[in-house]
């Protein structure tokens, strides 16, 4: 399951965010660094498009 190794890829992109395990939006939160702003904004996105 390539989301597994890959969650930025996997939930940032979109294409699979409903194949993704519903705790990856929570590993999002959790994520830090120079991404994590980026990521954190994408998923709240993710989850009100696709609640």
């Amino acid at each position: 399951f390539p989301g597994q190794s890959t969650p930025f890829k996997c939930i940032a992109c979109g294409a699979c965010v409903k194949t993704c395990p519903a705790d990856a939006l929570e590993i999002a939160e959790k994520e830090e660094g120079p991404q994590a702003q980026e990521y954190i904004q994408v998923t709240a996105h993710l989850r009100k498009e696709h609640k």
